[in-house]
């Protein structure tokens, strides 16, 4: 995760050069926005590989931390194009195996890219409401990880022989937040995100509920 996002900063460090710092009205018009904060990945704790792979009574969290990254380019004050990278949902399991008996976890991430439009309204004293409606680009990694008697064993996670440990899937995004502006350079931002919802099983004939990713983060705003 850390080599994906020290790549992404390097390709978002490129559109800051390539970019005009301060548009003809004065204002800056390129940001880089860090954030941080908690995903939830609902539903993943439905995952057959929790309620079948598993013994009942097996802890499952779909909350984890998030850190992402952004980069916002704004055509006026009020409108803007953003991209950002990284976590869109976690969730981790821990028991045991039903097969074995023994200890067992299990995790499924997702991470990926997102592309929005964004639109700023200015409310007085430095806070503005902002908004992004865009799409976006989830990448699942599924897996359990047990052990057996003749040792250690790494599962793929598959179903009839097709893996979705890599499995890549598109939806809708939105957001919505508040800005605090620090000064003409910084901001302080807060916000909730919305990645969408996504059916993993349905292709295996499995008819679990879909998967929800979203996230609520806060972050500096960091203006060139």
């Amino acid at each position: 995760m850390l080599k994906r996002i020290k790549t992404c900063v390097l390709a978002l460090a490129c559109c800051l050069v390539a970019s005009p710092a301060i548009a003809q009205t004065g204002f800056l018009t390129s940001s880089l926005i860090l954030s941080g904060g908690y995903a939830k990945a609902k539903n993943a704790c439905v995952s057959p590989w929790v309620t079948s792979a598993m013994t009942p009574g097996s802890s499952c969290s779909e909350n984890h931390t998030a850190l992402r990254i952004a980069y916002n380019y704004q055509f006026t004050p009020h409108w803007g194009f953003e991209v950002g990278y990284g976590d869109l949902g976690n969730a981790t399991a821990a028991g045991f195996s039903t097969t074995y008996g023994t200890p067992a976890t299990w995790s499924m991430k997702a991470i990926g890219w997102s592309v929005a439009g964004t639109a700023t309204l200015p409310l007085g004293g430095g806070f503005s409401l902002l908004g992004k409606l865009g799409g976006v680009r989830a990448e699942f990694n599924e897996e359990i990880h047990t052990t057996s008697n003749a040792g250690a064993v790494m599962y793929g996670v598959t179903f009839n022989g097709v893996p979705i440990t890599r499995l890549a899937k598109n939806s809708l995004t939105y957001g919505i937040g508040f800005q605090y502006e620090l000064s003409r350079k910084f901001a302080i931002r807060t916000q909730y995100e919305s990645f969408g919802k996504y059916d993993i099983y349905g292709a295996y004939g499995m008819s679990v509920p879909r998967i929800a990713l979203s996230a609520a983060t806060i972050g500096i705003v960091l203006r060139f």
